[in-house]
């Protein structure tokens, strides 16, 4: 569906950083490496056209690890995820986030934290409701641990928005996140994940999200 955002001449022109344009245009777009993208993933796009254009080829380079900056995941992506996008462009992110996400709880080492994963939900209000109820469901060891850890950093990031941290702050308030943790802890024998999986217990025990200003 990509497809539909042909390259249009001139691209050197409409870059925010012209100085690095190592062969955008003459490259094809599956060969694109993530030297050759990483400035305008930092510095973005002038031309939504130009971003749509090369977004199959950004979100490949993150799925398959070839690109493992969070922030830039977490920039382009939230980017990427702008409301008057054609309906199935919407439905094609969503589920490439989806299976994103499923695929860095599950890694014994993810290449991207759940904080930039989830917070590609932020800029534009991309509802994280459904992440959040897909995390609770898994009973894998792996996003016990990952659940137990994002509680345990503390701090909500700065660059949330008022609805992604409400909507954080409100399921880690409800029984999900301490039945998921709880069942983790009376199936794992390993000292280590039983101290994260304890530690992330008591600190929702503590309710600190609703309790600690820097929450809300």
């Amino acid at each position: 569906m990509f497809a539909r955002y042909p390259l249009a001449p001139g691209v050197e022109q409409r870059l925010r950083r012209p100085d690095t344009e190592p062969g955008l245009a003459r490259t094809p777009l599956r060969e694109l490496t993530a030297h050759q993208l990483d400035a305008h993933l930092f510095a973005g796009w002038r031309d939504e056209d130009d971003f749509s254009h090369f977004l199959p080829r950004v979100l490949e380079l993150f799925a398959t690890g070839e690109h493992r900056d969070g922030a830039l995941l977490r920039k382009n992506l939230s980017e990427a995820h702008r409301p008057d996008r054609p309906a199935d462009e919407r439905a094609a992110l969503h589920r490439y986030h989806l299976a994103l996400w499923r695929q860095i709880r599950s890694a014994a080492d993810p290449a991207f934290t759940a904080e930039d994963v989830l917070g590609a939900c932020s800029l534009h209000d991309h509802d994280v409701l459904p992440y959040l109820a897909d995390w609770a469901a898994d009973p894998s060891p792996a996003a016990a641990l990952l659940l137990a850890r994002f509680i345990g950093g503390g701090r909500m990031p700065s660059w949330g928005g008022e609805r992604y941290l409400g909507d954080i702050a409100d399921w880690l308030g409800s029984a999900a996140p301490a039945a998921a943790l709880t069942a983790a802890l009376a199936a794992t024998t390993d000292p280590a994940a039983r101290r994260d999986l304890a530690y992330g217990l008591e600190l929702l025990e503590l309710d600190w999200q609703r309790d600690d200003p820097v929450m809300r």
